[in-house]
């Protein structure tokens, strides 16, 4: 780290991602299935200086009097998740029911979002959409 610098923090991130879909027609409407793999790879680099306190006097001295610190770190993500939704017209409305279910190895984490959404066509110029579920970013 650079002098007068208390931190400098550098984090590349590569990102592969996989996805596939298959939509199967039915006269009903259509069912959607799919699922995605990622693989995101964090390259990360911290230098700076510590800050040594002393708790006994709830103090602690200037920065430019602490010991300097440096660590690289390689994370690697990875995400694997699937889907199934289902597409319906009833009556003027477009309905999308589906569920989509995540695995995270870096803290594993397992999810289960369900989504509901449905649409009416507005004249000719749009429609007007509303729905709920459960998201995340991971």
């Amino acid at each position: 780290s650079k002098e007068g610098e208390i931190l400098n923090l550098k984090a590349d991130t590569d990102i592969l991602s996989l996805k596939g879909l298959v939509e199967y027609d039915f006269d009903s409407g259509v069912l959607m299935v799919g699922g995605e793999y990622q693989l995101q790879t964090v390259d990360m680099n911290a230098a700076g200086r510590d800050f040594p306190c002393n708790d006994d006097f709830e103090m602690c001295p200037p920065s430019y009097f602490s010991p300097k610190f440096s660590t690289t770190e390689e994370l690697d993500l990875d995400e694997v998740s699937a889907y199934v939704e289902w597409r319906q017209e009833i009556g003027k409305f477009d309905i999308n029911v589906g569920v989509n279910a995540s695995k995270y190895d870096y803290n594993d984490e397992s999810l289960l979002e369900p989504r509901f959404k449905a649409s009416l066509p507005i004249q000719d110029a749009g429609k007007l959409s509303v729905s709920v579920g459960r998201h995340h970013q991971g």
